[in-house]
């Protein structure tokens, strides 16, 4: 198996790489970081794209490693490649400054391995590395269990914003139920729906004229509000507004769901302000 740097078909992993930079920049704050994409190529032609990351901490005279891959254990052959995938040597830096005696900066013996799913467990990927590199240890960081799971419900005319939504939360590592995706033909519909509505720890409402009008989502709505009293007063509804609707016109026939809606901090979405509100609806979804 050789490494070496990778061609433009790499790109798939840029979004994956700025999560897991923003991940780790907030767990070695101190730290400088280094960063680059390898790939592995195997004798029958066949390439494994991963991330390679490095941060230094000064203060405390050691180098920490990182390994980006998407679908971590999905494929043996990628768990493989990085596996076999060593470091180069850490970095000779001058530490007398923090007390620390010049010379080689050890690397400590964690390799973290960040992906935004783990498809195998984390034992079969330490039996793994321990053929390869007996002397480390591995955490696994995966993405989808940094959020808090989320349904989306939504009426059909708003099917276009609702998918864009979902596209940006789920690149983010998030788990999410999104009809046109996961509904499963032959299940009927009423519990397919209430049963996505107790299982997904919360629920994204989007709200317009288009969507509150309708009775499936007049139904989630109150499915949401009594699973919320059923856990006493729990927040399970994230509201996102496309239009003002459920502010000014909107009548619905229980007049304490209005109320139990726009009592919360509602985001007000559009495709000017979309990235903004994206980061603020993961914000609420974070563990």
């Amino acid at each position: 198996m050789k490494f070496g740097p990778p061609p433009k078909d790499a790109q798939h992993l840029e979004a994956l790489g700025r999560n897991a930079a923003s991940y780790f920049g907030e767990k070695f704050k101190n730290a400088t970081s280094l960063h680059g994409t390898q790939w592995a190529t195997f004798p029958d032609g066949a390439i494994v794209y991963f991330l390679r990351k490095t941060y230094w901490d000064e203060r405390l005279g050691i180098l920490y490693r990182v390994i980006v891959i998407d679908d971590l254990g999905r494929h043996e052959r990628h768990l493989n490649a990085i596996a076999q995938y060593k470091f180069d040597a850490p970095p000779i830096r001058n530490l007398a400054t923090y007390g620390t005696p010049s010379g080689v900066m050890p690397m400590a013996p964690k390799i973290f391995l960040y992906t935004n799913q783990l498809y195998s467990s984390i034992e079969e990927v330490r039996k793994v590395f321990a053929l390869f590199q007996p002397d480390s240890f591995v955490e696994v960081v995966d993405e989808s269990e940094l959020h808090k799971t989320l349904f989306i419900s939504y009426g059909g005319p708003d099917e276009a914003m609702a998918a864009k939504i979902n596209n940006a939360i789920k690149s983010k590592g998030v788990v999410t139920w999104f009809f046109p995706e996961d509904s499963v033909p032959g299940d009927k519909l009423h519990r397919m729906m209430s049963e996505a509505v107790y299982k997904y720890d919360r629920t994204l409402l989007i709200c317009s004229k288009e969507s509150v009008l309708r009775d499936g989502v007049l139904n989630e709505i109150e499915r949401m509000l009594e699973r919320e009293a059923s856990e006493g007063g729990s927040e399970i509804i994230i509201p996102v507004a496309l239009d003002d609707y459920i502010f000014n016109e909107w009548r619905p026939e229980r007049a304490d769901i209005k109320q139990q809606v726009t009592s919360r901090v509602v985001s007000n979405i559009n495709n000017d302000n979309f990235d903004s509100e994206i980061e603020k609806i993961l914000s609420a979804l974070r563990c």
